[in-house]
């Protein structure tokens, strides 16, 4: 097992009021070219069907619109070690759009590669809409706010824990961040609070198209691998944000 480690790692911001048809519509089309893929927004179980399709295993929660990350693999590439859906916040806000939210719930699947033998980590989660600058102080106030640092925290605690307890050493953890990479605050927020992790727009730099319109609010941090090929995704119906693809590899 002396070869390199590479896959194609997907990331897909779905909407949970379109319907199940056009979410199978589009899985269907990502999974012609992926080996992982981590949507938000899932919302019901008669969409999340399609996360296991055949040659495919996932896990995903269901707790609500913002409270369903799920994840799947090509099991022909994948072998599943362990997977779970971690609460990592209960803590009550409204966003600006006046939606109420209770909980925030992230996925993740540790994932051992067919051909090297490498343990892979794979994260997805969705964080609070709705904010701005505030995060840089040292101590939020707004219930948003602290919410959006208190489930960014507890992810990364929670990817942490389960690379030591399994001894993995690769980890993509993505997410619909819901701050623009294009901003050199959020950019620079991110390296202090993720110190040790790089995130994919990092190589070599931002994408000229957004994710959500001109905005890149949705991204992959990364340990141990990098993106040696990336493109944005033409927006679906059924999505709510353009999704990407990258080729990562171990480094």
């Amino acid at each position: 097992m002396t070869s390199t480690l590479q896959f194609e790692n997907t990331h897909c911001a779905g909407r949970f009021d379109q319907s199940v048809k056009l979410f199978d519509t589009q899985m269907d089309t990502m999974m012609a070219f992926s080996d992982a893929i981590g949507v938000t927004e899932i919302d019901k179980n008669a969409r999340a069907r399609q996360l296991k399709a055949p040659g495919w295993d996932a896990i995903w929660g269901n707790k609500g619109p913002r409270d369903d990350c799920g994840i799947t693999i090509r099991k022909e590439k994948f072998e599943v070690v362990y997977e779970e859906t971690y609460t990592c916040s209960h803590a009550t806000y409204v966003n600006d759009r006046g939606n109420r939210t209770d909980s925030t719930e992230a996925a993740f699947q540790i994932v051992k590669d067919k051909k090297t033998g490498e343990l892979v980590l794979l994260g997805e989660v969705h964080t609070p809409h709705g904010m701005g600058p505030e995060l840089r102080k040292d101590n939020v106030r707004s219930d948003v706010a602290r919410a959006y640092v208190q489930i960014t925290r507890a992810y990364l605690r929670r990817a942490r824990i389960l690379m030591k307890k399994f001894k993995v050493k690769l980890a993509a953890l993505s997410g619909d961040w819901n701050l623009d990479f294009r901003l050199a605050w959020v950019r620079a927020w991110f390296r202090k609070f993720f110190g040790g992790w790089k995130m994919n727009w990092s190589y070599p730099g931002l994408p000229i198209d957004g994710t959500h319109g001109n905005r890149v609010i949705d991204g992959t941090l990364l340990k141990g691998l990098k993106p040696v090929k990336r493109r944005i995704l033409r927006r679906a119906p059924g999505d709510d944000h353009n999704g990407y693809t990258e080729r990562l590899v171990a480094i």
